[in-house]
């Protein structure tokens, strides 16, 4: 029988991936912040009013 979705072992072959990709990201964010640039984070939600109408075209 195979182990539930959330046991670890069924993730095994993943780990390398999800161990590199923050020390990736922080790679890039430290150089980008060597080279000047500012960080900012955006948005996911706006306020778009009239949009309503359209939602049951």
């Amino acid at each position: 029988m195979t182990e539930p979705w959330w046991h670890p072992a069924r993730h095994a072959d993943r780990r390398p991936v999800l161990l590199a990709r923050p020390r990736t990201q922080s790679s890039i964010r430290i150089w980008l912040a060597d080279q000047g640039f500012t960080e900012v984070d955006t948005a996911a939600l706006q306020i778009s009013p009239g949009n309503e109408a359209h939602l049951h075209g």
